[in-house]
This record gives structure tokens, C-alpha cells and sequence, in this order.
């Protein structure tokens, strides 16, 4: 993985879980050298993500949980299956205008290729809406 900006998202992507990831799989993962993975931690670091280390050789990284949601990488499936479901939701518990729901399927739909948008649509009339 060469261009550092995808790289920065794929370390977020791997650090959200919030357990300790040892740094020689983190480097190997990204293919990239151990100073690297460094350096781009440092990057996290000035952009205000607090990344946890621990030292020595068998060192490791993590993101500690409650400091906000980093952006995610999704599949394909994961993304229909996180669409279908907002959908689902919306509609279920819609209230009186929009909500959290509402404007995170629109952030998410509008991030979405057109092609995915057409299996949602099938997904959505194949399934029901509880009431």
C-alpha cells in the first residue's frame, strides 16, 4: 500500500478495534517498513487521534475506544448491509423529521458507487419493514 493517505485510513480502519496491535504485523499488514508505521502513527498523533504505545520488542499500538468514530472502510457487502439496515431503522423508528439515522444513511448513500445502490434497492423490496 503505497499512497500514505490510503494507508493513514487502513492503520484507522486497523486500530478502531481497540486492542493492542503488535507493531511488526501492523507494518507488515500496511507493507511498509517499522519506521513508517512509526512516522504515520506520529501523523494520527498531530491529527488528534491519541494513539496508545507500548514499548520494546514486542511493541504494540492501539486507539483507545470513546474518542469519536474514525472514518471506516466497508466492503461492498458491509456497506448494502449497513444501508439495508439504516433503512430499516428509519423506518421503523422514524420520528418527527430527520434524525441521527436519517443523516447517516444520507452520508452514507451519497458515498456509495451507483451499481450498490441498485442492490439495496432489491434488498429492501425483498425484505419487510417491521411496524
Amino acid at each position: 500500500m503505497n499512497h500514505p493517505s490510503a494507508r493513514m485510513l487502513e492503520l484507522l480502519s486497523l486500530l478502531a478495534a481497540g486492542v493492542p496491535r503488535p507493531g511488526a504485523d501492523l507494518a507488515a499488514r500496511l507493507g511498509v517498513s517499522p519506521r513508517t508505521l512509526r512516522r504515520d502513527v506520529e501523523r494520527l498523533r498531530r491529527l488528534g487521534y491519541r494513539v496508545e504505545s507500548a514499548r520494546g520488542t514486542g511493541g504494540s499500538y492501539r486507539l483507545p475506544a470513546g474518542q469519536g468514530v474514525p472514518p471506516l472502510l466497508l466492503s461492498e457487502e458491509e456497506a448494502v448491509a449497513t444501508a439495508v439496515g439504516l433503512r430499516h431503522a428509519a423506518a421503523a423508528y422514524g420520528g418527527d423529521g430527520p434524525g441521527p439515522v436519517d443523516t447517516a444513511l444520507g452520508k452514507l448513500e451519497e458515498a456509495l458507487p451507483v451499481r450498490l445502490r441498485g442492490r439495496i434497492e432489491g434488498l429492501l423490496a425483498a425484505t419487510e419493514v417491521p411496524p
